[in-house]
C-alpha cells in the first residue's frame, strides 16, 4: 500500500493479520506499509490516508473518498473530495481481495469527515452493512447479497434500478407532470367557464349599465336641470307688460314642471338610495325605493298606484345588486303598463315568507288593464319582440330569483317575483 509520509496511515493493519497453517490469527499483520509517488494522487483520485471500516456479514468494509480538481493545473489544496466508494476486504484461500460488489456499485456514500460528530459513512449493525449516501437523507441496508433502502429520497430510483427501471421512474415523472397539467387546465376551464358564463357576461352587462345610468343621471340633474332652474328664475324676474303677469307664471310652472320631471327621469335612471356610497356589508331599504317608484308613476302616467307590504313590514333590506335587479324590473313592468295595458289602476304587493329555513322576498305587481294571451307571447317566433318581458326574465336569472307571469285577455297582468334575502 502506497501512503504518503505527512499524514496518518489508516490502521489496515489491525483487521488484515497473518494467520497460521492452521488458520489461527496472528498478532502479525498482513499488510506492508511504504512510501508512494508524491504525483500518485493526479492519477488515482482516491484518499487512503482518511477512511472507515466496519465490519458486517462476516467480511470487512471501508470507504475509500472519490476526488477531483476542480480545474487541470489547479494547485493540490484545491482539490475536491465528490463522494466514498464502497469497498469489500475478504482475505480466503484466493488471498486478499479488494473490491467492489456489484449492489454497491451504484452507491455513492458520504464522504469521511474529520469532525466526530458527523455520522460516519458505513456502520456495522445486527441486519447488515448500513451507508450513509451522499444526498444525506438515503440509508441503504446491504446483507451481503441485497441491497435495499431504510429511507426515501429523489435519488433512490437513480441509485438501485437498472435501465428498465430508470425508464419506468422517468415514465411515471411524465405521468405524474401529466396529471398536473390536465388538473390545472381542468382548473383553468372551470375558471373560464365560470367567467364568460352568460350569467357572469348578463351580471357584468348589467353592471355597466348601472353604471352609465348613473353617469347620465348626474350629467343630467348637474347640468341640464341646473340650467333650467336658472331659466326659471330669469322668467320671474322678467318685467311684463300690465296684463301679462299670468303668462309669466304659466310659463314659470310649465318650467318648474320640466324641472320635476328631469328629476323624476334621474331618480329613475339611478334611484338615490342605490347611489349612496356604503359598504359591502351594508343593506338597501328596498320597500322606501318601491315607495317612491309609485309615487313618481302615478305622477307620471295618471295610472293610480300604490305599494301594499304585509301589516308590521316597514323595511326590506336587501343586498346593493338584487336590490338594483328588483327596482330594474319593477321599472319595466310600469313601463308595459303604462305603454300596452291601458290599466287605470296599478299595485305592488310586497311580504316576506320563510320556505326551505331560506327568507324569501314576494313581490306581486299587478295592474286591471287589457291583459294579453301569454301563450302566444311565449311562443319563440313572439318571444324574441316582447324584449321588456324578456328583461325581467334575465334580470331575475341574474339574482337567482323566479318570476312568474299570469295574464289573459281583459284580466290584467300579475307578475310574481320570488328571491332570497
Amino acid at each position: 500500500m502506497n501512503q504518503a509520509a505527512d499524514t496518518s496511515i489508516f490502521p489496515l493493519e489491525k483487521f488484515l493479520l497473518c494467520r497460521d497453517k492452521n488458520g489461527n490469527v496472528l498478532q502479525q499483520s498482513a499488510v506492508t506499509i511504504r512510501k508512494r509517488n508524491p504525483s500518485n494522487h493526479k492519477n488515482a483520485g482516491m484518499i487512503w490516508t482518511e477512511t472507515t471500516f466496519a465490519e458486517a456479514n462476516q467480511s470487512l468494509y471501508c470507504v475509500l473518498m472519490k476526488g477531483s480538481f476542480k480545474k487541470q493545473g489547479n494547485a493540490a489544496n484545491e482539490w475536491t473530495w465528490d463522494y466514498s466508494l464502497v469497498f469489500e476486504i475478504k482475505d480466503d484461500e484466493n488471498g486478499i481481495r479488494f473490491f467492489i460488489p456489484e449492489p454497491l456499485k451504484k452507491i455513492s456514500a458520504l464522504t469521511y469527515s474529520l469532525n466526530s460528530s458527523d455520522p460516519l459513512p458505513i456502520e456495522e449493525s445486527e441486519d447488515g452493512l448500513l451507508i450513509r449516501d451522499i444526498d444525506a437523507k438515503t440509508k441503504w441496508l446491504y446483507n451481503g447479497s441485497e441491497l435495499k433502502a431504510l429511507s426515501k429520497s429523489p435519488l433512490i430510483f437513480t441509485r438501485l434500478n437498472d435501465e428498465d427501471s430508470t425508464s419506468a421512474w422517468l415514465l411515471r415523472i411524465c405521468a405524474g407532470l401529466v396529471f398536473v397539467i390536465l388538473f390545472l387546465l381542468i382548473l383553468f376551464y372551470e375558471f373560464l367557464k365560470g367567467r364568460f358564463s352568460v350569467s357572469w357576461q348578463r351580471r357584468i352587462a348589467y353592471q355597466i349599465q348601472e353604471e352609465e345610468k348613473s353617469k347620465i343621471s348626474r350629467d343630467i340633474h348637474d347640468s341640464i336641470v341646473q340650467d333650467i332652474r336658472a331659466i326659471r328664475i330669469e322668467a320671474e324676474m322678467l318685467k311684463v307688460q300690465e296684463g301679462q303677469e299670468q303668462k309669466r307664471k304659466d310659463l314659470s310652472e310649465k318650467i318648474t314642471d320640466c324641472i320635476v320631471k328631469m328629476r323624476n327621469i334621474c331618480y329613475g335612471l339611478a334611484p338615490a338610495e342605490l347611489s349612496l356610497p356604503q359598504s359591502d356589508s351594508q343593506k338597501i331599504n328596498l320597500l322606501s325605493i318601491l315607495n317612491s317608484l309609485c309615487e313618481q308613476f302615478e305622477t307620471k302616467s295618471h295610472i293610480k298606484c300604490g305599494l301594499n307590504s304585509e301589516s308590521g313590514l316597514k323595511e326590506i333590506l336587501i343586498e346593493k345588486e338584487k336590490c338594483q335587479n328588483i327596482v330594474r324590473i319593477v321599472q319595466e313592468a310600469m313601463a308595459n303598463i303604462e305603454k300596452h295595458s291601458y290599466a287605470t289602476e296599478a299595485q305592488i304587493l310586497a311580504r316576506t315568507e320563510i320556505q326551505q329555513n331560506k327568507n324569501l322576498l314576494i313581490l306581486f305587481i299587478i295592474d286591471n288593464g287589457r291583459g294579453c294571451d301569454l301563450a302566444k307571447i311565449k311562443a319563440a317566433a313572439n318571444w324574441r319582440t316582447h324584449f321588456g318581458l324578456r328583461q325581467m326574465k334575465e334580470r331575475a336569472k341574474t339574482i337567482g330569483a323566479d318570476i312568474n307571469f299570469r295574464s289573459a285577455p281583459d284580466d290584467g297582468m300579475q307578475i310574481k317575483l320570488s328571491v332570497e334575502i
